[in-house]
């Protein structure tokens, strides 16, 4: 073999080179379980000294080993014959040749993974094997995914010869099997040599070396975002850091506009078109506190970002339309600490920020602190519209210009701490820290076109918001030598958000003629409790897990308006406080089941109870509010036969949405030029949760590993919807929630991704992207065609490119969310345009200075607009807004060492 600096190439790569050779064309698979067999019928690591171990005598460990160190013999001796054919290079996945797809190879015995393989039969379709791949020893020194070199001059005995030319007098030896028993050989033979190297590795770390040897590799065993999607029984889909990461986002809510089938409304997220809580919002698995913002959050505090269509027991079922599940980053894989520093720029708004990560690890544990400091100043600009017909004829009618200054910062910090503990066990403490200070104003100065026009023509308005969040936890979590887990985690949280603003108004003459102040505080919190039991994984291929998810919170809330008394005019003063307290037991139990090689299964129930008790000073009486839900959930993935990975799944799933604490609070707020399209806010106390019950159907296809095509159908049929009642209640126009009639939605969501040498074989190394969502709804008690439910869109679709090269990157995505009409009542109906969003970036690793980041996003500018129109036996009243937008220039550098 391949001599260097005096010594043969390691044993363990001579046979996996052997092995390739004769099988060049790896099929591999990058399933989320591996099987490897068991090590003890693997050869250990031999030396040869003065010949080339292809050509050495057959070993006597070989005649009592068995099949797999022969036929390991078999592929030494056959490496120097075979050179008439040259070695391509070849990435060699370990994933894949641990694969359950070895036809031949028998199985040992159970091996230490976490549940037991389905072998197939030789011939027969092969399957994602159900075990995973255990852990390799320390120092092993091979990698899960290598590079082999181009071949080099090879040395046998004391003749050199090419490698791409066959030995003289020595014709190639190919094997003579056929048909599948050859198919079945080579598979043998390539599974063999690979596993036949973790040993070999780890033996050749522990001896000493007569030459200073490189650096042992860390062993890296990655299973892809695809390959975890598709394997999973539950449908959820994980974005990981670097997709999030990949824009230079200044927030987290910029990242999640670009998800495949999610929108972004303003600062609401909504999957399947709603918003409004029929989509979950989880942090780590937990609601978000009050006062939290997704804008206020650095994209480097997160790991990743989970997608979850159809609920599980695991997390609260009050997901009508999914789940988004934010998960924040975790211990650190390795020493190290890293600074950016980045600046966005637009027409009229700037934004700079700093983030710092430093982390280290050791054997006792790790430590990790994340930092991130942001300051943002906008300058927008509104036209407003207001028109009021009666009897079809224009009565009044003015128009309004509003000129706003915000500035905003805000700062995370997020220390963690991990130790392993000498029995084995992990206990972890994080805390989380989000602060936001925002001070800004507006001018509004309006024009009256026909009849009274406005009631205030000149309003000047300052504000001032203040919240802040803390949210500590420490988690402890135990595995045993049976394969079981036990995990439990305790939270405490408190948040703060305080809110003044005034309001100055004047006629066309400077008359003052409004003169307000108004307070909010809110103040909130509580403390969590979860934990779990996953037991081993049964021989019948059973995973089941129970928990509990239990919390209390207290919230306490005061609004504070006063007008100075002026001549003439009324004042509207009032002072509400309301105080509430959410208690909730959540009880549940999941079983994943590998029912055989093509069929998946689960299933779950999940029960939770809510009890809210509310005081506010506009009820009077104390209002307790009580809810027990029990939501089965079913989901089953069929994995069709046939040589490509296609797959169906199917969905059953009862969910709920619990009314918003505001809502079933009597807390009364006024509106400062009361419309019906802009009407003083109440509560309902007697509200009930909304029920839903979901299907999910799809069909899925999965090529090489970046290539799939997923389509998917949704059905849900809510009852006990809540919707707004808009009336006149003396001089003023109210607006109040209420159970009323029942609403349908439907979903069809296409999602496609492949690299572009599939379509043009010389092409760079571009991955495309797309998504594409429709959606249907209808509400019963309001007449159609519009009568969509939460202003849902009909459809939205989102279209990216990414290239990756060795010293820079770039991509861009296009992303459109449809407007039109939709009508919320009888009387009220709004209408919004279509809006598209194009964002673009490239990245650019600097020699030992780190990496450049330019990203620009909106590139389009596209307006919004608006409408909203109120009609009854009075007249109409029609508000229009325009709002413009600018396109941002962000730089971002950042440094690692």
């Amino acid at each position: 073999m391949v001599r260097r600096a005096g010594r043969h190439a390691p044993l363990h790569l001579q046979c996996a080179v052997a092995a390739l050779v004769l099988r060049p064309a790896l099929q591999y698979h990058d399933g989320r379980r591996h099987f490897l067999p068991h090590a003890a019928h693997l050869p250990a690591r031999r030396r040869h000294q003065g010949q080339c171990p292809a050509h050495a005598p057959r070993p006597p460990s070989v005649r009592r080993r068995g099949p797999y160190a022969l036929l390991l013999h078999r592929a030494r001796r056959h490496a120097c014959a075979d050179g008439a054919r040259p070695r391509p290079a070849v990435r060699l996945s370990l994933a894949g040749v641990a694969h359950g797809r070895l036809c031949g190879l028998r199985r040992q015995g159970p091996g230490p993974g976490r549940r037991q393989a389905a072998w197939p039969v030789p011939g027969g379709r092969a399957r994602e094997p159900t075990t995973r791949l255990p852990a390799l020893p320390a120092g092993s020194g091979f990698h899960a995914a290598r590079r082999w070199p181009q071949p080099e001059p090879a040395v046998c005995g004391s003749t050199v010869r090419s490698r791409g030319a066959p030995s003289a007098g020595r014709p190639p030896r190919r094997p003579t099997l056929n048909g599948p028993a050859l198919k079945a050989y080579r598979l043998t033979l390539t599974a063999t040599a690979v596993c036949a190297a973790l040993p070999c590795a780890a033996a050749l770390a522990q001896q000493p070396a007569a030459t200073p040897t490189p650096a042992t590799a860390t062993v890296e065993v990655k299973s892809t975002a695809d390959s975890a999607r598709r394997n999973d029984a539950a449908n959820r889909q994980v974005i990981n850091r670097e997709e999030i990461a990949r824009y230079g986002d200044a927030s987290v809510l910029d990242a999640i506009k670009r998800l495949p089938g999610v929108t972004v409304n303003g600062t609401s997220v909504r999957m399947r078109g709603l918003g409004s809580g029929y989509t979950q919002l989880l942090v780590d698995g937990q609601p978000a506190p009050a006062g939290f913002t997704l804008d206020g959050l650095a994209p480097d505090l997160v790991e990743r970002i989970e997608i979850i269509r159809s609920a599980t027991a695991e997390y609260s079922t009050q997901a009508i339309a999914g789940t988004i599940n934010i998960v924040l980053r975790k211990a650190p894989r390795k020493d190290g600490r890293e600074l950016k520093l980045a600046n966005g720029l637009a027409g009229r708004q700037s934004e700079p920020s700093i983030t710092g990560t430093w982390s280290a690890k050791d054997a006792g544990g790790s430590r990790q602190l994340t930092a991130s400091l942001r300051h943002l100043e906008l300058h927008p600009t509104y036209e407003y519209r207001e028109e009021q017909r009666r009897g079809g004829v224009l009565a009044d009618a003015s128009t309004v210009h509003t000129d706003q200054q915000i500035h905003y910062t805000a700062l995370n910090l997020q220390p963690r701490l991990t130790w392993t503990l000498a029995s084995g066990d992990n206990v972890d403490w994080q805390t989380t820290l989000n602060a936001g200070r925002s001070r800004g104003g507006s001018d509004k100065t309006s024009e009256t076109i026909t009849g009274q026009g406005q009631a205030y023509p000149n309003l000047n308005l300052g504000f001032g918001i203040d919240n802040a969040s803390l949210r500590t936890e420490a988690g402890w979590t135990r595995r045993f030598a049976s394969g079981a887990r036990a995990e439990t985690k305790a939270a405490a949280f408190t948040s703060i958000s305080d809110r003044w603003m005034w309001r100055d108004a004047t006629d066309t003459g400077g008359l003052l003629l409004l003169d307000r102040d108004f307070l909010t505080k809110v103040h909130e919190r509580g403390a969590t409790w979860t934990g779990k039991f996953a037991a081993a994984t049964t021989a019948s291929g059973h995973a089941p897990v129970a928990g509990w998810d239990a919390g209390h919170t207290v919230m306490t809330s005061q609004d504070v308006q006063q007008d100075a008394p002026l001549p003439g005019i009324p004042e509207t003063d009032y002072d509400t406080r309301i105080d509430a307290r959410l208690d909730r037991l959540a009880l549940y139990a999941q079983n994943e089941w590998d029912i055989d090689m093509q069929w998946s299964a689960y299933l779950g129930l999940r029960t939770e109870a809510l009890r809210v008790r509310t005081t506010s000073t506009e009820a009077g009486d104390a209002h307790i509010s009580s809810y027990r839900i029990a939501s089965p959930i079913a989901q089953l993935l069929w994995k069709l036969p046939g040589k490509q990975r296609r797959q169906a799944r199917l969905a059953l799933t009862r969910t709920f949405r619990a009314p918003p604490l505001a809502r079933i609070t009597r807390g009364y707020f006024y509106t400062t030029d009361n419309t019906p399209i802009s009407p003083d806010q109440d509560g309902n106390p007697n509200l009930q949760p909304e029920t839903a019950r979901g299907i999910d159907a799809g069909v899925e296809w999965y090529w090489s590993e970046g290539t799939a095509l997923v389509v998917s159908a949704s059905e849900r049929a809510i009852s006990n919807l809540i919707r707004d009642r808009i009336t006149l209640q003396g001089s003023r126009w109210v607006s109040a929630p209420a159970n009323i009639g029942h609403a349908d939605v439907h979903t069809l969501e296409v999602e496609a991704k492949a690299p572009l040498h599939i379509l043009w074989a010389a092409a760079p190394k571009v991955d495309l992207r797309a998504n594409w969502v429709r959606n249907w709804s209808s509400v019963d008690g309001i007449p159609g065609p519009d009568n969509r439910l939460d202003g849902q869109p009909r459809w939205s679709a989102t279209i990216g490119a990414d290239y990756r090269g060795a010293a820079w990157s770039a991509g861009a995505t296009l992303a459109s969310v449809a407007g039109g009409w939709t009508r919320s009542s009888i009387e009220n109906r709004g209408w919004t345009n279509t809006r598209h969003a194009l964002d673009a970036y490239a990245s650019f690793t600097l020699a030992h200075a780190g990496t450049l980041r330019i990203s620009a996003s909106n590139l389009l500018r596209t307006t919004d607009r608006s409408m909203d129109i109120h009609e009854d036996a009075s007249g109409t009243w029609t508000g229009m807004n325009w709002r413009p937008t600018w396109a941002v220039l962000r730089l971002q550098y950042s440094a690692h060492w």
